[in-house]
């Protein structure tokens, strides 16, 4: 079993998608499980899975019809075997040193970890909530909404698998922003 499953729900990136999983073949932390979900991309995206799959053991390919971002990832939950769960969008990546950085916090035993995220060339500010130690969650939510720093993506947060099967918690499927449901 991985410490970390990183999921990746896949649909026509294939101009992003070398440095996508190239961010997360090359982890400073390399107890990793890399599931890449093709929701059945139009593109050269199931090629390019299969291709690194065979490259790498780390990563697991599933090929599935398909069934929107919330359908994905759920499936990529399914088969995770980590401790602990990234969501990675196809289009965006991760820094070399990013599961190492949350391996003290994880051994900690913490259901979700708040990560932070730059968005190159865009203009959506992603605010860092300023806090020296681990809190819990109805502390972070106070002081995030107070700095006005709070944000809902899926895929800027580590979540404790067991703590998310436990509370039976997954995607809605058919919604737009589902990172906020979830």
């Amino acid at each position: 079993m991985a410490v970390f499953s990183i999921i990746v729900p896949i649909y026509n990136v294939e101009s992003y998608i070398y440095k996508c999983i190239d961010s997360l073949i090359s982890q400073t932390f390399s107890d990793i499980e890399i599931i890449l979900v093709d929701d059945e991309s139009p593109d050269n995206c199931p090629k390019i899975c299969d291709e690194y799959a065979a490259k790498d053991h780390r990563i697991k390919v599933i090929h599935k019809m398909n069934g929107g971002l919330s359908d994905a990832r759920n499936a990529g939950l399914e088969i995770a075997s980590g401790e602990y769960i990234i969501f990675v969008d196809a289009d965006d990546y991760i820094n070399r040193n990013t599961c190492e950085r949350f391996l003290p916090f994880a051994q900690a035993d913490h259901d979700i970890l708040i990560g932070y995220a730059e968005v190159e060339g865009g203009t959506c500010p992603l605010g860092r909530v300023k806090h020296p130690d681990a809190i819990s969650g109805k502390d972070y939510l106070k002081i995030a909404y107070k700095q006005g720093q709070a944000s809902m993506a899926a895929w800027l947060n580590v979540y404790r698998k067991e703590f998310l099967c436990d509370n039976k918690l997954e995607f809605k499927v058919g919604i737009l922003h589902e990172d906020e449901q979830f």
